[in-house]
């Protein structure tokens, strides 16, 4: 999580942001390309350089809208990880 929110209650409720500020982010670019150069999710080829949170949070949302992704890290181990992951 990388977001706390408190509640009326007094207690605390965690968002992990990454996620769908990385799908908007990457909406709102294909929207702003010509109407004859936007993509579908399908038709990109995404690296992702990393493999902790914010990488584990936007290599998923990616994955989940359909983008091909190539993840690549430090740590192997870590890569090979979050590729099976998603």
């Amino acid at each position: 999580a990388n977001t706390l929110v408190r509640q009326e209650d007094g207690e605390f409720r965690a968002y992990n942001t990454d996620y769908d500020a990385a799908l908007e982010s990457l909406k709102a670019a294909i929207a702003a390309r010509p109407e004859n150069e936007r993509t579908q999710f399908n038709q990109l080829f995404v690296l992702i350089l990393g493999a902790g949170g914010a990488a584990r949070a936007v290599a998923h949302a990616l994955s989940k809208a359909g983008a091909h992704l190539t993840i690549a890290a430090r740590t192997a181990d870590k890569a090979e990880a979050l590729a099976a992951e998603v």
